[in-house]
Order: C-alpha cells, then sequence, then structure tokens
C-alpha cells in the first residue's frame, strides 16, 4: 500500500529491481566463464579431455605401488588427492570475477583454499599433540620447537627497544593490509579492522603470550606505521587504478619484441578497476 501511494519509494522499488536484474545477468556472465577480450585464442579453449587424460595417468601410478608402509603410503594418497582436486578445480571450478592473467590461475587458487579448508577441518577434530605430529609428516621441520620472542618485557621509549621489535613481522604487516585495501577499497573499513584486531590481541595476550605488546608497539608501530602505511599506500594505488584509462590491444598488435614482452607483463595486471562502496556504518544491520 506504501508502495502504491508513494511515488518515491514505488521509484526506488523499481530502481532496485533493475539492480538486481544487472547485477543477476553480470553474475550469469561471471559463472559461465565469458572473457570478450581474449588476445590468444587456444589459451582460452577447453581442454578439458587432455587434462583428464593427464589426471587419469597419474591416478594410475597408485596401481603400480607395492612398496613403502601405511604412512608413506597415506602421504602420498594425501598428495594424489590435492593433485586430483587441483585439476577438477581448474576445470569447474568458478573463477569469480578476476580473468587476469588468465582465469584458470583463479580456479586453481580456489582449489588451494578448498585444500586448505579440508586441512583445517582434519586438524580442528584432533588434539595438539596429534595435530603438531600429523604436521611432522609435512615438514620434518616442524618437530622444532620455535623460539618465542617477548615483546612486552620491557616497555620504555627508548631507541635500542623501539629498533628491537622490527623483525620481519613488520614488512608482512604491512603487506598484509596493503592487499586488505586492494580487495576491500575502503579506507574506512580497513581502518575499523586494524583497531579492532588490536583489541582483540590484547584480548588474546593471555592465551597467545606473543600476543603481550607495549603499548607503543599497539598503537603506534602496529596501527600508525605498518597497518595505516599498508592501507594508505593501497588506498592510493586503488585510485590510482580507478582514474586510469584501459585500452587493451592485443599482443599481435605489438611489431617489437620489447612491446610484445609490455604487453605480456600487462596481462598480470587488472583488467579494469572498480570503485567499492560498503556503507559500512549506514545503519546497524549493515554493519551486522
Amino acid at each position: 500500500l506504501m508502495q502504491a501511494s508513494n511515488p518515491s519509494l514505488q521509484q526506488g522499488y523499481r530502481d532496485s529491481k533493475r539492480s538486481d536484474e544487472a547485477w543477476r545477468q553480470r553474475r550469469d556472465e561471471i559463472d559461465d566463464g565469458i572473457v570478450e577480450d581474449v588476445n590468444v585464442p587456444i589459451l582460452y579453449k577447453s581442454h578439458r579431455l587432455l587434462a583428464l587424460i593427464c589426471l587419469a595417468s597419474f591416478l594410475a601410478i597408485g596401481f603400480r605401488r607395492d612398496n613403502g608402509g601405511m604412512v608413506e603410503n597415506t602421504m602420498t594418497a594425501c598428495r594424489a588427492g590435492a593433485g586430483f582436486i587441483l585439476v577438477l578445480g581448474a576445470l569447474v571450478f568458478p573463477r569469480g570475477p578476476f580473468i587476469r592473467p588468465h582465469p584458470v590461475i583463479w580456479r586453481l587458487v580456489f582449489a588451494f583454499l578448498v585444500i586448505y579448508e579440508l586441512v583445517l577441518i582434519l586438524l580442528l577434530y584432533q588434539n595438539k599433540k596429534d595435530a603438531r605430529k600429523l604436521l611432522w609428516y609435512v615438514d620434518d621441520a616442524l618437530n622444532i620447537p620455535l623460539e618465542e620472542k617477548e615483546y612486552a618485557t620491557n616497555c620504555e621509549v627508548t631507541w635500542r627497544n623501539i629498533v628491537g621489535q622490527f623483525d620481519i613481522f613488520v614488512l608482512c604487516h604491512g603487506l598484509g593490509w596493503l592487499l586488505k585495501a586492494l580487495v576491500l577499497r575502503d579506507r574506512l573499513i580497513l581502518w575499523h579492522m586494524s583497531i579492532t584486531w588490536e583489541f582483540l590481541e590484547m584480548s588474546l595476550s593471555y592465551m597467545l603470550p606473543n600476543f603481550a605488546e607495549c603499548w607503543w608497539d599497539h598503537w603506534v608501530m602496529d596501527v600508525l606505521l605498518c597497518n595505516g602505511v599498508g592501507i594508505e599506500l593501497g588506498i592510493w594505488i586503488c585510485k590510482y587504478l580507478e582514474v586510469k584509462e584501459y585500452k587493451w590491444h592485443s599482443i599481435f598488435e605489438y611489431k617489437t619484441l620489447c612491446g610484445k614482452v609490455n604487453r605480456t607483463i600487462l596481462q598480470f595486471t587488472p583488467e579494469s578497476w572498480i570503485r567499492v562502496e560498503w556503507d559500512y556504518f549506514r545503519n546497524v544491520r549493515r554493519y551486522m
């Protein structure tokens, strides 16, 4: 009744319906794996028969294995299963909205994530001792206890203490938040996540002692320097890619070797770039 009596609501309903239809059409195109700009046609043709023949040949090796103990054979079977999921994923898994450098890359990424999730589920139903034993079969080095570094023993603000906190995790923090910025593309939500994560670290320090850090390590080095630099650099890259003009030509249109090499390198860059608006704090439901 409200939509019939209020023209603005009725118009908003129609706009929302058209937007949903446009999104469903775009989603169907993504699910169908449509790539409009194809430069090398042979790379985008179906090779399912060849892949299945190679997979069957690979699995046939299992019929000829008659040596090795149960542990070795089980690990070999797990590797074969992972290979099967990768090949199957490259053939039939969805690629998502990404087509560069090639859709099969993103299908393989999806397949890797499926394997990773299966490993996590396996470890979830083990106790800590048995879970560590399972990991030893993957890498013998995991049997060596790591030296835990303490970050909250001396919280005096001195140059020696500050420099002593710099390790590989500083680079990981910055690079990780740069990649998050390229995915989320929203400064507000990124800063909110960064600050919330520090509170989460502080609340879990009783469980994981290496989460205990000095106040300046939490809020200055982590939030402002490592996370902040990564976030702002990522947002700057997003803005650059957003206003950049995209004109793609086939690699065969370049006459020189340098031009062909340059076009090949550009294949690993985004085909286009869209701006994302999350409206994160618009209402409670959106926030949740």
